[in-house]
């Protein structure tokens, strides 16, 4: 695996020496800058959360109506709702940990980190594994192939910036 990502960076900073070459060549003053924010993993696995939901909303034998008891909010790897009953948070984040185990974060530590989000942006928040997206969701009309927003302990959620010329040369 090393040796791949050793062959990639390579790869990589060849390409990078032949646009600056050009850029030197042609220009007396200029940055290039080459920046990603972040990671893309590949998606093998979609969870239509919004089946799971209901579900559970009738095993709780609770006729909750959406936008006046509960609202849900899907983006690509988080699912986050709120009810205006409080008393629904704990039966329905149980039910909803044990149908989605295995696909969503149940780290302690990460479970800790979103509850201090809460009930701002959710009373239940759930955050997808790496390689699982929400779908349907409401940011996309087709399950994308890769995806970010993840918790950030994957390497490959990482992003970087380099800028080169007058500027200065950063990774992380």
């Amino acid at each position: 695996y090393c040796g791949l990502v050793r062959k990639k960076i390579e790869e990589f900073c060849e390409r990078v020496k032949k646009i600056f070459n050009l850029l030197k060549q042609n220009y007396k003053d200029f940055v290039l800058i080459i920046m990603g924010d972040h990671g893309m993993i590949d998606v093998y696995k979609y969870v239509n959360v919004i089946n799971v939901f209901k579900k559970v909303l009738r095993e709780v034998n609770k006729e909750l109506l959406l936008f006046v008891d509960y609202i849900y909010f899907i983006d690509s790897t988080l699912f986050r709702v709120w009810f205006r009953d409080k008393k629904m948070v704990k039966p329905v984040q149980e039910k909803l940990f044990y149908y989605l185990k295995g696909v969503i974060e149940m780290d302690n530590e990460l479970l800790s980190y979103l509850g201090k989000f809460r009930p701002n942006y959710g009373d239940i928040i759930l955050l997808l594994k790496p390689g699982h997206m929400f779908f349907p969701d409401f940011f996309n009309i087709k399950p994308n192939k890769g995806m970010h927003g993840y918790w950030n302990k994957y390497p490959e959620q990482f992003g970087m910036l380099i800028a080169i010329g007058t500027c200065l040369l950063y990774t992380s």
